[in-house]
């Protein structure tokens, strides 16, 4: 688990690496600064589909 601080040194939040999926802002309980947080690797919307050959 990574533990995500805002530049006051407070905790905002604990998750691990895959658990944030876009992009989340959220206000530290300490100085009031508003964080945004984005997921390192971006995860596709959509899934591609299975490339099928013509007959």
């Amino acid at each position: 688990m990574e533990n995500v601080r805002c530049n006051c040194g407070a905790m905002l939040l604990r998750a691990d690496e895959i658990a944030l999926r876009g992009t989340i802002e959220i206000k530290c309980r300490r100085c009031r600064t508003v964080n945004s947080i984005r997921p390192a690797r971006p995860t596709p919307d959509r899934h591609e589909r299975p490339r099928t050959r013509p007959e």
